[in-house]
């Protein structure tokens, strides 16, 4: 089944700080993959989670310099039960920051990333990506220096979630289910602010399983078949 965005949190601290916290996503089960992502406002900063389970979404995902002003990053791991509630990052400067916490049901593992991007301005470039299967989730992550949301969609994605906080750091994420695999390229995203940005895009594969929604289309397909009915319900 396609990966899916089961839920999010986030959390901005307004104050300076080396210990940043931000909520587990609700509804969050077994199973499900937690993505964790952080901007903070502070150039050459060192970022790690308190918990070892988590693991760098990419080497070049984790202690991103956006363009010399601001440092960001991104992990993930398998969720448990017993998960710390909230996550912790810390930082080795003493910075504002935003975080967003993800949920993601059906993960397969992570399929491919892209270079990341960096820029000044309001017009953020989204780097290309190639998906390597069929059925992939493609997420694109901004960070950037300073308070610049509210960013714009995609036309055809949509967005998880978004954060950002005064002389800190800002943070969106949105996703788009891709059916066949190819190159997503040619997209941009505005923020509200002429400020240094840094983006990356990653793609989660499709797992082996089926959705909820996806095992009742099945049943019912195969009770129509059953029935020799081959009509669809209103």
């Amino acid at each position: 089944m396609t990966a899916s965005v089961r839920s999010s949190a986030v959390k901005v601290d307004s104050s300076s700080k080396n210990q940043h916290f931000v909520a587990k996503p609700s509804g969050a089960q077994s199973g499900d993959t937690i993505y964790l992502f952080i901007a903070s406002d502070a150039a050459g900063d060192t970022q790690a989670t308190d918990d070892t389970d988590f693991s760098e979404l990419h080497s070049t995902f984790v202690d991103v310099d956006v363009n010399g002003d601001a440092t960001s990053s991104a992990w993930y791991k398998a969720y448990a039960d017993d998960d710390a509630d909230p996550y912790q990052i810390n930082t080795l400067r003493t910075e504002r920051c935003s975080m967003l916490s993800m949920a993601v049901e059906g993960d397969g593992g992570i399929d491919t990333q892209s270079s990341i991007g960096v820029g000044t301005g309001t017009t953020v470039t989204v780097p290309s990506i190639t998906t390597g299967e069929d059925n992939c989730l493609v997420v694109v992550v901004v960070w950037t220096n300073k308070a610049t949301t509210p960013h714009s969609e995609i036309s055809g994605y949509s967005l998880v979630n978004q954060a950002g906080v005064f002389s800190g750091g800002s943070i969106s994420v949105q996703y788009k289910a891709v059916t066949t695999a190819g190159t997503e390229s040619g997209n941009t995203i505005t923020i509200s602010a002429a400020e240094e940005w840094a983006c990356g895009v990653f793609s989660i594969a499709p797992s082996a399983g089926t959705t909820f929604a996806e095992a009742i289309e099945l049943v019912l397909s195969a009770a129509l078949t059953v029935a020799g009915d081959t009509t669809q319900f209103p």
